[in-house]
């Protein structure tokens, strides 16, 4: 299933502002009316040698938002390649195409995401609207919070 659809908001919270900080986290529409999501992650201690990602995914109800699914995976090993289907490597190659977070550990400089757009995307989920809440663990520590809301058509 091919899925257009829009980023309607990004919200980004730094837990350790010592660690990290965002320089940029905004969605904006561009010319044609696509929705872009781009965020700049400074990373102030490094090298960032052990990098996780817990992902939440919420369908979003009116009395409450509906956890669909909750894992975490080790983000180095997802970009090596080690597990070659995974939901984490079916993320990483659809993400690739806008972010500089397509190499494994260490990282040593801002993570970067730019531009990143639905566009014929393969998302097997109903039109709808969604939060993917994405919490980075670096350094054995959750240092960010990213929460992104979009509704797929």
């Amino acid at each position: 299933t091919h899925a257009d659809g829009q980023f309607n908001k990004i919200i980004c919270k730094a837990l350790d502002p010592t660690f990290s900080r965002f320089e940029l986290c905004e969605v904006k529409w561009n010319k044609q009316k696509i929705s872009t999501l781009s965020l700049t992650i400074r990373l102030l201690k490094v090298p960032v040698t052990n990098f996780s990602i817990n992902a939440q995914f919420f369908n979003m109800q009116k009395k409450q938002n509906l956890l669909i699914s909750n894992r975490t995976w080790d983000a180095c090993e997802a970009v090596k390649g080690a597990k070659k289907f995974s939901p984490a490597r079916f993320l990483l190659n659809i993400a690739n195409q806008f972010t500089n977070i397509n190499h494994t550990c260490p990282y040593n400089h801002t993570l970067i995401v730019r531009n990143a757009h639905f566009d014929k995307v393969p998302i097997p989920i109903p039109a709808g609207n969604y939060i993917y809440k994405i919490i980075f663990i670096m350094n054995g520590e959750p240092r960010s919070i990213i929460e992104i809301h979009f509704s797929p058509h």
